[in-house]
């Protein structure tokens, strides 16, 4: 029982390592998109609802760029100065 304690300890320790990882990365990105962007919020807020979206769209952008290198698809995304909208933010201002 101990034996299979410390194994779930040692499970979930790696969980939160891999996503707190990840978690830093996405902020990274996030970060270097509002620079060379030059994003600003109004509040912390709307900075927290925009990373949040942000992580989507990237999720989405690496998502598509696997079926690229798999050859299922023509062409790369990349992040570019609407990573931070919905796809119905981006529609209403076109």
């Amino acid at each position: 029982l101990i034996i299979i304690m410390k194994g779930l300890i040692l499970a979930s320790l790696l969980v939160v390592a891999v996503s707190a990882s990840i978690l830093g990365e996405h902020e990274a990105k996030f970060h270097e998109f509002k620079l060379k962007h030059k994003k600003t919020y109004k509040d912390p807020a709307e900075e927290t609802k925009r990373f949040a979206i942000f992580k989507d769209n990237l999720r989405a952008i690496e998502s598509h760029n696997a079926l690229y290198e798999q050859g299922l698809v023509s062409y790369k995304q990349g992040i570019n100065q609407f990573a931070d909208v919905t796809a119905e933010e981006f529609k209403t201002r076109l």
